[in-house]
Formats: structure tokens, C-alpha cells, sequence
């Protein structure tokens, strides 16, 4: 609880704020196109993040055991703890670059990061338009990663925090001039690119810190000019459900579903909201 309310109020002090403040993409609105299917990502993507978080608590350490013979010890425990932290990062962001990259070199996984890749308007509530599958891919590969360095349990959940918020920064829509510091931290001068529709830059900026896409050749951030459309070359559901089903190639089968049972349900609230209307009259 204290998590999702640390949430919410980062959320309505810090990046509604400066989006209305400081626009990047100057006349978006707060309740923009895609808006309530984002708010329950947000809710669902977020009860998911208790749940990985409690696992990777109780289950992980035992879970991974089967690493300790390769792990490297690299007594990170018993360094200072600036160290940890940029080694974290540092390990953090080279895997997660090579995992975005695979998400869209090999198709079946695009199709999953596709439905991220489908927002059309980037604020801080698109950071969790996102498959469930995908979620749990970027967690898992980055606690094997871990496991395998011998990180401090403190400092790697600290981290899988912190991707929450850096994924916000990067996806808001803040415009805050950063100077040379762009090339350094995450931003969304940097990772707006990344969804742009303009196929000269698709497949660019994969990592939040910039320097892994310089290291790799696939930076991409071009002085006096920012990215103006956004979203996928295919057609992609606009509701959750249907998001869901996409990657399963499904999504006519979840909106039939939709189409029945979502029309029963109208009509099961309108007999309830007449029932009680006639009970209100008798009552009178």
C-alpha cells in the first residue's frame, strides 16, 4: 500500500504538474485519446508489480539457486553504497538494452512489445501500457542478471523500483532543457525517438541511458528537431482486453467476447438501475 500511494503522489505532484507546466508536445491533454485503457494498465501493471515484488522476496533467492555455482563475487555488499548503485545501473540498463533490442528483431516478441509501441500520445501514464508478458520478461532477465553478479537483494529491488519511475521520466510529457546532460540520463529527448513512426528512426534508443546506444550504433537524437508522430504500422486494438490477446493472434476472439458479454452486462445495470427506481417509487 505504502508503494501504490508513494505512486499517486509522485504522480499528482510531480508529472501532471510539469506536463501542464513544461509541455513537451505543447496542446496534449491530461485525458488524451487511450487514456482509460492506460489508467487500467496502471492499475493492473501495478498490482503486478506487487505480486513480481513479493516473489522476488520469497521465491527468488531459492529460485536461483542453481546460479550460485556461475555467480561472480564481486563483494558488492561490502562496497560503498554509490558503488552498488552504479553498478546496478550499470548492469540494469546493458541488460534491459539487449532485451528491448530482441523485442523488436524477432516478431513473436514485437508482437508483444507492439501493444507498448500502439500509444499514439506519450505522457507519464503510457510508461504502463505494456503486454503482462512483457513485465514479467524485463523482470526476469534482469534478476538473472543479478543473481548472477551476486547483487545485494536491498539494491537490486531498489532498482526494479526505480525502473518505475525512469520509465515515467522518459515517457512523460515534460520538456525540460538538459543540455549535454541528454546524452547522459534518461529523458524523453531521448526516448521519444525511440517510438517515433518515422521508419528512418525506428529500431533506435533502446536503453534509458543513452551511453549503451552510443557504445552499440544505435543512438539517435538529432539537434533542434523532436519526434511528432508516434504509435504502430499495424492495426492494434484500443482496449485492454483486446491489447492482451493481440501477441496470441486473438483479438477478433476478444472482441466478440467483449461484444456479448459487455452487452449482457449493459443490460443486467439497466435492469438493476430499473429495479431499484421502482423500489425508490414504491417506498415514496
Amino acid at each position: 500500500m505504502t508503494l501504490l500511494l508513494a505512486r499517486f503522489l509522485e504522480v499528482m505532484f510531480v508529472f501532471v504538474p510539469l506536463e501542464r507546466l513544461f509541455p513537451f508536445h505543447a496542446g496534449q491533454t491530461v485525458l488524451r485519446p487511450g487514456w482509460k485503457t492506460d489508467a487500467l494498465y496502471y492499475l493492473a501493471n501495478g498490482v503486478l508489480f506487487l505480486v513480481l515484488l513479493k516473489i522476488w522476496q520469497r521465491l527468488i533467492p531459492d529460485g536461483l539457486a542453481w546460479l550460485h555455482p556461475f555467480s561472480l563475487d564481486l563483494s558488492l555488499a561490502r562496497q560503498p553504497l554509490i558503488v552498488q548503485i552504479v553498478a546496478v545501473l550499470a548492469v540494469g540498463s546493458f541488460v534491459y538494452y539487449w532485451a528491448h533490442r530482441a523485442l523488436h528483431a524477432w516478431r513473436p516478441l514485437w508482437r508483444f512489445h507492439a501493444v507498448h509501441h500502439s500509444i499514439e500520445q506519450l505522457d507519464w501514464l503510457a510508461t504502463y501500457r505494456g503486454h503482462v508478458f512483457e513485465t514479467i520478461y524485463f523482470t526476469s532477465l534482469t534478476s538473472i542478471a543479478m543473481a548472477f553478479l551476486s547483487v545485494p537483494t536491498p539494491v537490486a529491488l531498489g532498482f526494479t523500483i526505480y525502473r518505475f519511475f525512469e520509465g515515467q521520466i522518459e515517457h512523460s510529457n515534460v520538456r525540460v532543457p538538459l543540455g549535454p546532460l541528454k546524452w547522459v540520463v534518461p529523458s524523453p529527448w531521448f526516448h521519444h525517438w525511440h517510438h517515433s513512426l518515422d521508419h528512418e528512426v525506428q529500431n533506435r534508443n533502446f536503453s534509458p541511458y543513452p551511453v549503451w546506444d552510443v557504445v552499440f550504433g544505435t543512438a539517435y537524437m538529432p539537434a533542434g528537431r523532436i519526434p511528432d508522430t508516434f504509435g504502430v504500422d499495424e492495426p492494434m486494438p484500443r482496449d485492454y482486453l483486446g491489447q492482451f490477446a493481440f501477441p496470441f493472434g486473438l483479438s477478433e476472439a476478444a472482441e466478440r467476447i467483449q461484444d456479448r458479454y459487455g452487452a449482457a452486462w449493459g443490460r443486467l445495470l439497466g435492469r438493476a438501475s430499473v429495479l431499484i427506481g421502482r423500489r425508490k417509487q414504491g417506498d415514496s
